[in-house]
């Protein structure tokens, strides 16, 4: 117990700190989301009065940051996986990578992500389209 006390310390400082930037990463989102989203209310109404469905739409206002999930996830599990890899190979006792460990954080991010913006989509989805269209 003495040997890994240390470790334990730092695990707990580290659930700290991810917490917090895990907090802040979703206000970021929700901002740059209510930005973007904001930016294409007209293009959400006119794709409502084009006949668009409500998947259609919210693939539309998704789909960018789908994409920048899928290339962070590209980059940063093949990063984990060697740095974790390393790390564990440190100790006395050798535990093997589960993928689910890998995968389980990867489908919490997506969580997150559609919860964070999720709220601002149904807004865009569900504003009328004449309200939003009159001026032009």
């Amino acid at each position: 117990n003495k040997i890994y006390e240390e470790d334990k310390k730092f695990s707990s400082v580290l659930e700290f700190f991810a917490l917090i930037a895990i907090f802040i990463s979703c206000l970021g989102i929700f901002g740059l989301s209510s930005f973007l989203i904001n930016q294409k209310v007209k293009e959400v109404s006119i794709r409502k009065v084009l006949g668009a469905n409500l998947l259609q739409i919210v693939k539309v206002l998704t789909r960018e940051y789908i994409l920048l999930v899928a290339a962070s996830t590209l980059i940063a599990v093949p990063v984990a996986y060697f740095l974790t890899s390393n790390w564990l190979n440190t100790f006395l006792v050798r535990v093997s990578l589960n993928p689910l460990w890998f995968i389980a954080p990867v489908a919490g991010l997506v969580f997150i992500l559609m919860t964070t913006i999720g709220r601002k989509t149904w807004k865009a989805i569900m504003v009328n389209p004449a309200r939003t269209l009159k001026d032009e």
